[in-house]
């Protein structure tokens, strides 16, 4: 859902780590231990139970086209972690990279309210 061609370093950051030995052999073992054919494994999952023990303050920032978590999924989370704040922003998976000015005015807001 971002478009790379507008952010030159970060797409010759992406080309350069193919270049680190051993870095697509560590890519294929960190995605097998996440993921199989039939999707995510279960085991490794986040519950609503888990969201629920997490005690400290929670910015979820949420972009609206995600194509990897949809909307319904930022609600659940929201609704599970009991200090949570979910704003959705125009953007994709990583929104930062379509909308850092976004991103970054929730962020300050967030920070303010419970900076030490």
């Amino acid at each position: 859902g971002d478009d790379l061609t507008r952010h030159p370093v970060l797409a010759d950051l992406l080309v350069a780590q193919d270049r680190v030995p051993g870095y697509m052999d560590a890519v294929r073992d960190f995605s097998a231990a996440l993921v199989t054919a039939r999707g995510a494994r279960a085991q490794l999952a986040l519950r609503a139970a888990d969201l629920g023990r997490i005690n400290q303050p929670v910015k979820l920032i949420w972009g609206d086209a995600d194509p990897l978590g949809p909307l319904g999924l930022a609600y659940e989370c929201f609704a599970a972690l009991p200090r949570c704040e979910l704003s959705t922003v125009r953007g994709g998976h990583a929104p930062w990279l379509s909308n850092g000015a976004g991103v970054a005015a929730e962020l300050r807001g967030f920070l303010a309210k419970w900076a030490a």
